[in-house]
């Protein structure tokens, strides 16, 4: 009797045990940890401290400070959007390199104060500011110590240029001297890259420029439709005609990035796809594969969530079309 009592006891105790396990909740799809082609091809998000994805990219208790870490898992880039709004310190760049493995590379963005003239909160621009050495060349140096905490993954620095009106830049040659002689005060051991968005500078004479320099050139696609439209989208056209054309440093970086306007309006929460942008996805697929032969090429791409609501899925379908292109990593 007593071994039946004993027999009846460990049943209950492990049926108990059976109630108290929580099912886990199912999390995106998993991506592969690296590009399915060559290493210097590289496929991540802007950024990486979004509350929205939790539960569906990382797990629901998953603290802030782990996002980072666990980000690295999957993708082996990430695009820094906040170094654009503060100037990041050497402990920050610490703490993040020691986060990710010793082939995660990053692109850091060069503060707003710097491209821009104003604050976090400005948005007009702060014309006598915008690469003035006297002005900011504080905190380029203060931005050049911190990301060099980084090491071999600072992978470029981007200079995210916003649409500079005549008063400011009359010209691209204008607009090259004072951005050039700015980056050349800080001698940045990683690349640096150039988003412009004046799309009348984007000429043979300004890439030749930014060749002589070896500044790579950053293609920000905007669009909301497929189909490399010209009217909404010359220069995106343009790059995914003929990419090799526009290769003019070690680095080329793609920001698949949508329309902000738009995409608030979809939506307001960014945990999932709200909009199909497959073709455009393709595309870019073809145009990083175009890339591929250039010998010596660095190629970031990167999705932002207003691209189609939800960064980590544009990510992974771009790596999914680049496997079908090229087929699996050797």
């Amino acid at each position: 009797m007593a071994k039946k009592r004993d027999k009846q006891q460990q049943q209950k105790k492990k049926k108990k045990k059976k109630k108290k396990k929580k099912k886990k909740k199912k999390l995106h799809p998993a991506t592969p940890t690296t590009s399915p082609v060559r290493k210097r091809f590289r496929v991540g998000t802007s950024g990486w401290s979004y509350p929205d994805w939790k539960g569906v990219f990382y797990p629901d208790d998953a603290r802030p400070g782990e996002f980072l870490a666990r980000y690295a898992e999957r993708f082996d880039t990430v695009e820094v959007d906040g170094s654009y709004y503060r100037t990041p310190t050497p402990n920050d760049c610490r703490r993040w390199a020691g986060a990710v493995p010793d082939d995660f590379v990053f692109t850091l963005k060069l503060p707003k104060l710097i491209v821009h003239g104003g604050g976090p909160r400005d948005r007009n621009l702060v014309d006598e500011n915008i690469f003035n050495w006297d002005a900011v060349g504080d905190e380029g140096q203060r931005y050049a110590e911190a990301v060099a905490e980084l090491g071999g993954k600072c992978g470029a620095i981007m200079l995210q240029c916003p649409r500079y009106p005549k008063r400011v830049y009359s010209s691209w040659q204008q607009f090259a001297d004072a951005a050039f002689a700015f980056v050349d005060n800080l001698s940045f051991d990683a690349p640096v890259v150039l988003e412009t968005r004046n799309g009348e500078w984007m000429g043979d004479a300004f890439l030749s420029a930014l060749r002589e320099k070896e500044i790579g050139l950053v293609m920000a696609d905007m669009r909301t439709t497929g189909g490399a439209d010209k009217k909404t989208s010359p220069q995106v056209h343009n790059y995914l005609v003929s990419p090799r054309s526009f290769v003019t440093g070690p680095v080329a970086v793609i920001r698949m990035i949508g329309d902000r306007y738009e995409m608030d309006r979809l939506t307001s929460s960014w945990s999932k796809t709200v909009a199909d942008r497959s073709a455009m996805i393709a595309e870019w697929a073809e145009a990083i594969v175009t890339l591929a032969g250039k010998k010596g090429l660095d190629v970031y791409a990167y999705a932002n969530n207003h691209f189609a609501g939800y960064g980590p899925e544009t990510a992974r379908q771009l790596i999914e079309e680049l496997r079908r292109i090229e087929g699996p990593s050797p």
